[in-house]
């Protein structure tokens, strides 16, 4: 994903150099304008008034006007196009969301008011149940647009507020400022439903394709006290409700209970296994074996 992005970048900042005027296209029409100036001053200073110097003088200050419009013009051309590529270097391609810089960014930002305000923020991590089967089964094109459909009704169950991004690949990220854990649990649920309700790319593909999500969720400050540590946590959450069975909801809290539940069930395993007792007749086979 970093190798993605570092060339988008790259094709950004040569779409930005191409757009932008060099610097002789830019100064050419101030020193046309100092020139005219200069034939004016002159022809004051001669102090006639025929009707040639008047024609000149009205020339002049037509010509004059013509440049300075016309670079009112190209400075909003040069603001239009700035502005366009700055949406670009913000904004995923392909689904159109929010990119992953831009969301870590944001994410800080909201971070350091929620730190200021003594307010929760909350963060849903969230990609695809078994994506890899859409690529392989339908093509990478119909995988494509079962991201941009999953982002477009995600982002219509959010309310106001809410920010949705592609974090990379087929994962996705929401932050919930001012939300705590019980809303955001509430808020991963709504999206979850929303998803499974009704298959996706149904125009393109007969009978759509029936994708369900994964969903973590983790909140500062119970959770996280850093942008990257709640990503984190909510990443592992993700990882969790895979783990459980996929097509559901799991806290960062949860995804911790579940680990140790985990964890103790596997120690209780081994020591079943190590106090198990032996048959008697595993020994009586070893000793038929010796004597033969």
């Amino acid at each position: 994903m970093d190798w993605k992005l570092g060339v988008f970048n790259e094709e950004v900042q040569a779409e930005k150099q191409d757009k932008q005027p060099s610097w002789l296209s830019t100064l050419f029409p101030y020193a046309f304008v100092v020139l005219i100036l200069l034939l004016l001053c002159k022809i004051w200073l001669l102090d006639k008034a025929g009707i040639v110097v008047r024609v000149t003088e009205f020339g002049a200050l037509l010509l004059i006007g013509i440049v300075l419009v016309r670079q009112l013009f190209t400075m909003r051309t040069i603001h239009d196009a700035n502005q366009h590529l700055a949406r670009l270097s913000a904004t995923d391609p392909l689904t159109g969301l929010p990119n992953h810089r831009t969301l870590m960014d944001t994410l800080e930002s909201e971070l350091e008011r929620a730190r200021r305000a003594d307010h929760c923020l909350s963060v849903i991590f969230f990609d695809g149940d078994h994506f890899k089967r859409v690529n392989d089964t339908y093509g990478h094109a119909a995988g494509d647009g079962v991201l941009r459909e999953l982002g477009a009704r995600v982002q219509s169950v959010l309310r106001a507020g809410n920010r949705l991004g592609r974090y990379g690949g087929e994962e996705f990220l929401v932050l919930l400022p001012e939300c705590d854990q019980e809303q955001a649990h509430h808020v991963a649920e709504r999206m979850r439903e929303a998803v499974a309700a009704f298959p996706l790319l149904s125009e393109q593909v007969e009978g759509g394709i029936k994708v369900t999500i994964s969903v973590g969720v983790a909140t500062y400050p119970l959770d996280a006290t850093s942008a990257s540590q709640e990503v984190e946590q909510a990443d592992q959450a993700m990882y969790w409700a895979k783990r459980l069975g996929r097509n559901r909801v799991l806290t960062s809290v949860q995804a911790q209970q579940a680990s140790q539940d985990v964890s103790l069930t596997g120690t209780f395993q081994n020591l079943h296994r190590v106090e198990k007792p032996v048959s008697p007749h595993r020994y009586l086979r070893q000793d038929m074996a010796e004597a033969l």
